[in-house]
């Protein structure tokens, strides 16, 4: 009987290889030259599949990884062959691709056929740039990622279109699996090798000029080129023009463990035409929390940074923490009136914290920081860490606050990720802020402008103090929510069943995607409100002095 078990058990096992050796899948080119080339998959024989499950294609990087380790997948359509083509973004490992059924929560994922292995010319191809301001006007830093630190590696720039007299050597920062805090971060499925952060500053910059860059080393090769308006300068008779939005997040042509923000997409595409079609502009950009959503799946933050490359590259591109960058149980501030929760994927601010630099003050230089803009006094803020009164981040929003020189920058523009106001149902801690906050920005000469992520709407709300609205907006800080960037997981207005009464305090609000637009001189400061559907504006705040 035993014998007879086996011997069945063995066919089986052999008829099972024979179906699965008739199934091809291949995979070209062989060779990536660069980070975005597309790579083709083709597969045939499925007809000879057996009783076939969810068949997808699944993409593997590195090509060694688990067969339920994949980066994403693409479901295979009916039919005995078929074929795909995407575009590959290099994540300093090899890659190949696997028929694989997904199976259930009772059967395993199952590996059918793999294609060859690909690889990527140079892993130290300089991916990812990114610019950014530092605490001099007359600066632009950069930052890339290599596979590891390479010598000689540096960025060069000049005036002039392929011609780069000046050159800054870069510093390195990466970090390790083990300085992660949770799930899927510190896992398998999640952990993907970070790479190497380079990090350089280009220096001497003459105000509101054109600067053409390149970034990598002698050794491992250079970027194309970018360019970038500098620093305008800092002055209340300085024409000052800005972005600010949050919970934008990233799309790829693939499906994985998350879902993904196909809007971010249009956000991305309609702020590089406003850059286009502004010629020579300097400008600003503000990305207030909830930046890329990769929640513990490194390589989400690699096709995050292909994604926003042609516009970070060309515009300091700057960050406030968000919920999804940072929060874990038992990590960083937990105050007994609010449990943090697990948004991170147990990143835990790691990546966030390595990936940018921004101008703030020893290792809370990404959480607070403030930096002069033109005509604007920008600040922002963590509302992930303890701000309320007598904590470190209180004290110094309040001396930042004191301290700002009217007659230089006549605006000031506050931003953090969780709002203090909302008409929507997720209210969260916005109570909490109000009344350790509000106070501070309603303080003589109060703050003109207070900007708020994390609720996936635009909301305009009067110039106002504890929701009782001022005579005019100028005479109370004027608050909006702009976390309308890309996340599609939206979240009804407030009120019962259907009924969502627009609160006297409202008044403007949408659920339609895209950012905002500032412009601001010495004596008004207007917001525009530029919707993903064409590209036109939706709504509009002025204020003047």
């Amino acid at each position: 009987m035993a014998r007879w078990s086996l011997t069945l058990l063995v066919g089986l096992t052999l008829q099972l290889a024979i179906v699965h050796a008739k199934v091809e899948v291949s995979a070209t080119p062989s060779v990536l030259m660069a980070s975005g080339d597309r790579v083709t998959v083709n597969w045939s024989g499925l007809h000879d599949l057996q009783h076939p499950g969810h068949l997808v294609v699944a993409y593997y990087s590195p090509a060694n990884s688990h067969d339920s380790d994949y980066v994403g997948y693409f479901d295979v359509p009916h039919g005995d062959a078929g074929s795909l083509s995407f575009a590959a973004v290099n994540m300093r490992a090899d890659l190949e691709f696997r028929l694989v059924d997904l199976g259930s929560e009772a059967k395993p994922i199952e590996s059918i056929a793999t294609s060859n292995v690909l690889t990527f010319a140079s892993a130290n191809e300089p991916t990812g740039a990114h610019l950014a301001l530092t605490d001099d006007p007359s600066e632009m830093r950069v930052i890339w990622t290599t596979a590891e630190s390479v010598d000689g590696s540096m960025v060069q720039w000049g005036e002039q279109s392929g011609v780069y007299p000046s050159s800054a050597v870069a510093t390195f920062a990466t970090f390790k699996i083990e300085d992660l805090c949770g799930y899927p971060a510190n896992a398998s499925r999640g952990w993907r090798e970070p790479g190497v952060k380079n990090d350089a500053v280009m220096s001497s910059l003459q105000p509101g000029r054109r600067y053409f860059y390149r970034v990598g080393s002698d050794s491992a090769g250079f970027s194309t080129e970018r360019s970038f308006v500098s620093h305008p300068g800092v002055g209340a008779d300085v024409e000052t023009s800005a972005f600010v939005f949050g919970d934008m997040g990233l799309d790829a042509d693939y499906l994985t463990f998350l879902r993904l923000q196909k809007a971010s997409t249009k956000t991305v595409q309609y702020m590089i035409r406003d850059i286009k079609d502004s010629g020579d502009v300097p400008w600003f950009l503000a990305h207030i929390g909830d930046i890329s959503y990769a929640r513990g799946y490194a390589f989400l933050w690699d096709q995050f940074f292909y994604q926003v490359e042609p516009l970070a590259s060309t515009v300091p591109y700057m960050v406030c923490i968000g919920n999804h960058e940072w929060d874990w149980p038992g990590h960083g501030f937990q105050p007994e009136w609010y449990k943090y929760g697990t948004d991170s994927g147990g990143e835990c601010g790691v990546p966030y914290d390595t990936n940018f630099n921004m101008p703030g003050q020893g290792a809370n230089r990404n959480m607070w920081y403030s930096v002069d803009y033109g005509a604007i006094h920008f600040v922002f803020f963590s509302t992930e860490h303890n701000f309320t009164v007598g904590s470190e981040q209180y004290n110094w929003l309040a001396n930042d606050l004191a301290s700002v020189n009217r007659s230089l920058t006549p605006w000031v523009v506050v931003s953090g990720h969780r709002p203090m106001y909302t008409s929507s149902n997720d209210s969260g801690i916005g109570e909490n802020i109000r009344q350790e906050l509000e106070p501070l920005l309603n303080k003589a000469p109060h703050v003109d402008l207070a900007l708020w992520g994390h609720v996936h709407d635009y909301e305009r709300f009067c110039g106002m103090t504890n929701y009782t609205c001022a005579a005019s907006d100028r005479d109370a800080t004027v608050h909006a929510v702009v976390g309308m960037g890309g996340n599609d997981y939206q979240i009804p207005w407030a009120g019962p069943g259907y009924v969502h009464t627009q609160q006297d305090w409202v008044v403007f609000r949408s659920m339609t995607y895209g950012y905002t637009k500032l412009f601001a001189n010495a004596t008004s400061l207007r917001m525009d409100y530029v919707g993903d559907g064409r590209g036109e504006v939706h709504d509009s705040l002025l204020l003047t002095k």
